[in-house]
């Protein structure tokens, strides 16, 4: 079966490699990465050496499908009726037939591929694979463009590719909140106890050892880019500093979030790596460390899809306002998560007050 794989993030890279070594082991997979992450054109040259996939692709068209003012939003939706050259053509990929397209969300040119391959392939088959927590906790971020798609698809008479995934593959089948309609099929989690999984994700992403630097730490923040966003005005700041005059700043390292430009914290160490976090866990003996974390992605992350899970306090109880994403799914998707994984793993204290009482025990 010949198979394109669209990547935008590590997270679905990581994803994708599980798929291509476990699920389609035997099959000829092509991949696109794209500049929506940092450092992905260096990732697409270690790719190509490693040899996993058929061929890689780096296509730099963030610029066309991100951001933009209302004009260039209108723009990047009339896209979806571009012809199948111009796509090809835009992405740097040869215009060839395939078997099946695999997405994480069906975005702008998730849809454009799909009915441009469509076209070659009548029997063309749609899947989607795992980018994190929020493919748990909703079925499509999109839903002005499947409004779009359905007007359009319906005029045209062309495959709505919201009405035609074949499958979804996810770490966690069981763990998925929304009603999904197709089947879910299961992915291999890495484990940091498996030498080849380590080999491999160090080699793709070029690990140079950022891991050692956090070893004689006992305590980890892991900064979020709440600072970024003036809406949020979420004081971790505040909270970060006084867990650092809680536990000594000897004892403190902070993963700094490649986002936010400026270093907030001169009192203690800062770890500054451009690696996604899971790949420094991989790497570094975690058992009796700490994370401290308001409500941060890649702590969740050793539970989904990394079999490693690290002590955590998720300190959104004790910040002046819980983040955005904090909605009714999140709180249910991670009941279940801890629930089903080391639950004594996992912390909220209900205060500021509770958690600096939890490391004066601690630490």
């Amino acid at each position: 079966m010949k198979v394109l794989i669209l990547c935008n993030t590590y997270n679905i890279l990581m994803a994708a490699l599980q798929l291509k070594r476990f699920n389609m082991h035997g099959d000829d997979v092509d991949i696109v990465l794209t500049d929506y992450s940092h450092n992905m054109q260096t990732i697409s040259d270690n790719l190509r050496e490693l040899a996993i996939f058929s061929n890689v692709y780096y296509s730099s068209v963030s610029d066309i499908y991100q951001g933009g003012n209302i004009f260039h939003k209108i723009y990047k939706t009339l896209l979806v009726m571009e012809n199948e050259e111009r796509l090809f053509n835009r992405f740097g990929i040869p215009l060839k037939d395939y078997n099946a397209l695999v997405v994480c969300n069906l975005d702008i040119p998730a849809c454009q591929f799909f009915l441009s391959l469509r076209k070659r392939n009548r029997n063309l088959l749609l899947y989607r694979i795992e980018e994190g927590y929020s493919t748990y906790t909703k079925y499509n971020q999109y839903q002005f463009l499947e409004r779009i798609m359905k007007v359009y698809c319906g005029l045209t008479r062309l495959p709505n590719p919201y009405h035609n995934v074949d499958a979804l593959y996810i770490y966690n089948p069981e763990l998925v909140l929304w009603d999904c309609q197709y089947k879910k099929n299961k992915l291999r989690k890495f484990s940091p106890n498996d030498e080849n999984d380590k080999k491999l994700l160090n080699a793709v992403f070029g690990y140079k050892g950022d891991a050692k630097k956090i070893d004689k730490y006992k305590v980890i923040l892991i900064e979020e880019s709440f600072s970024k966003d003036k809406k949020e005005n979420i004081n971790d700041e505040e909270l970060f500093n006084d867990v650092i005059k809680t536990v000594g700043s000897e004892n403190v390292i902070i993963k700094h979030h490649p986002r936010v430009t400026k270093n907030r914290f001169k009192n203690c160490e800062v770890l500054e790596s451009n690696l996604p976090w899971e790949i420094i866990q991989m790497n570094g003996n975690f058992k009796d460390k700490i994370f401290i974390t308001i409500s941060s992605g890649a702590v969740l992350s050793s539970k989904i899809w990394l079999e490693d899970c690290v002590k955590a306090y998720f300190c959104f109880n004790c910040v002046n306002k819980k983040p955005k994403m904090l909605d009714e799914n999140y709180m249910t998707f991670f009941a279940k998560m801890n629930n089903k994984f080391h639950p004594e793993m996992w912390i909220i204290p209900n205060s500021k007050f509770e958690l600096l009482k939890f490391l004066r025990e601690e630490v």
